[in-house]
């Protein structure tokens, strides 16, 4: 479960490494758009896919993040319960021996 929580992590870091490519893409576009001062409709378009594309690419990210930290937290936490669990089994195989 740790190593499918890391990779989920990187591969969230690799998501937010190309939407961050296509936010870089989007804004050059736009900044040529507005450099020619011109209505020119196919960078206009091309602009608003990229734009939705990063953002989806974006929520992704964020929802594999999200997932990744929260795996990572529960298998800390289940890590925890498992070694109480262990330390109870010890203490009341040492009291049935003492009777």
């Amino acid at each position: 479960m740790l190593r499918a929580a890391r990779l989920l992590g990187f591969m969230a870091l690799g998501l937010l490494g190309v939407a961050f490519a296509l936010l870089t893409i989007q804004a050059v576009l736009m900044a040529d758009l507005w450099a020619e001062n011109a209505n020119v409709e196919a960078q206009y378009w091309s602009a608003v896919l990229l734009a939705g594309i990063a953002t989806t690419l974006c929520l992704i990210d964020l929802t594999a993040l999200v997932v990744a930290l929260r795996g990572r937290r529960l298998l800390a936490v289940y890590r925890r319960e498992r070694a109480d669990w262990r330390e109870v089994r010890a203490a009341q195989g040492s009291l049935l021996r003492r009777r």
